[in-house]
């Protein structure tokens, strides 16, 4: 892309005022200035974009999965004692009367 690179770009721009009338050459000035604010701003924006991969999202993705395995284990765990003193009710028998 040619009005990504900020050399090629400023040829361009030149190119367009000279074939222009006068009362274009701010309006030409204007567009340039936009185009120089937002390749600068996309290049900080792809900074900051994979610094927050590197700091924030896969790190965090991993602690999420880390969690998601504990809580399954956790989980595991708890249902096994109640199945183990289901197992334990059945085989004791409640007293229906008070032996005397």
């Amino acid at each position: 892309m040619a009005l990504a690179d900020p050399s090629r770009a400023k040829g361009m721009f030149q190119q367009l005022r000279i074939p222009a009338a006068c009362a274009l050459h701010s309006t030409i000035a204007d567009l340039e200035t936009i185009c120089e604010e937002n390749g600068s701003s996309t290049s900080r924006g792809i900074s900051l974009g994979a610094t927050w991969l590197a700091i924030g999202d896969i790190p965090l993705s991993y602690a999420v999965l880390l969690l998601g395995a504990v809580h399954v284990s956790a989980r595991v765990e708890v249902l096994e004692e109640l199945a183990f003193e289901e197992r334990c009710n059945a085989y004791v028998q409640p007293r229906t009367g008070a032996a005397h």
